[in-house]
């Protein structure tokens, strides 16, 4: 039976492929090849969100434990009197110094975002597949070149760190609905547990993004990060030209 139209992850042995891209503006492109990282804060993105009032690249829940409520009073501490109501409203609660924690984002494609478009008995060819509206999020959002990394470049990352000796931590965006009070998030902020940094609202979802976070710096402004040169190990798109064409061809092994 033909494979053509299926998704990639229909075939075990591709299934848990995926490919990492950095969305970067051309000015900065050149530096990152070279290995130059540049982490900004999470208060970058907490601010940009404010800033803008457009939700986007911007995240003003960064690194914080949300839900939304319906029917808010405000009480007086000392009588219970009612000060205030609101029809609905975000509780939110950061840990002292998160806003400072640096981070790199970057992109995940994952199996399921590719569908076969060819098939011989030699190899399978595969094709970026995702929806117009969410190729329109990485145009507007996100930077005009596309930086298809290296395979390894998570583990790129957490070793120079290593040999740098910060501690670190890294891992795929957890999206989350915020609508009401999670008693298992609501521990883990508790706790001070490291995946809270991980954690986003389900409306950015599309973005598909991957971390890297180091936790032993908090930073003002921003961190210079260097690792070895990818040039040799990555490949460059017009941003659009990727989304709108990337393949890949699968060999089969000669039996």
């Amino acid at each position: 039976m033909s494979k053509i139209g299926r998704k990639m992850s229909s075939i075990e042995e591709l299934k848990h492929i995926g490919f990492f891209v950095k969305f970067v503006k051309e000015e900065f492109l050149e530096g990152l090849l070279e290995g130059k990282i540049y982490m900004s804060n999470l208060k970058r993105y907490i601010e940009m969100e404010k800033e803008t009032k457009i939700k986007g690249q911007g995240d003003k829940y960064e690194g914080a434990h949300v839900f939304k409520v319906l029917n808010l009073q405000i009480l007086d501490p000392e009588t219970n009197m009612v000060l205030g109501t609101a029809k609905a409203g975000d509780f939110m609660e950061r840990h002292s110094g998160t806003e400072k924690i640096p981070v790199f984002c970057f992109t995940r494609f994952s199996a399921d975002d590719f569908v076969i478009v060819e098939e011989t008995d030699d190899y399978i060819r595969v094709q970026l597949d995702i929806s117009q509206k969410e190729k329109e999020v990485f145009i507007k959002e996100f930077g005009d070149k596309a930086v298809v990394l290296p395979a390894n470049f998570p583990d790129i990352l957490s070793e120079n760190a290593d040999k740098q000796e910060y501690k670190w931590a890294k891992g795929k965006v957890k999206y989350l609905s915020y609508e009401g009070i999670n008693e298992e998030r609501r521990q883990k902020f508790d706790d001070g547990d490291i995946e809270i940094l991980f954690w986003k609202e389900d409306f950015f979802k599309s973005q598909r993004e991957f971390r890297f976070v180091i936790t032993s710096e908090l930073v003002e402004d921003h961190l210079d990060f260097k690792v070895d040169c990818i040039k040799e190990d990555s490949m460059v798109f017009d941003t659009k030209q990727f989304l709108d064409g990337f393949c890949l061809q699968f060999q089969f092994e000669k039996e």
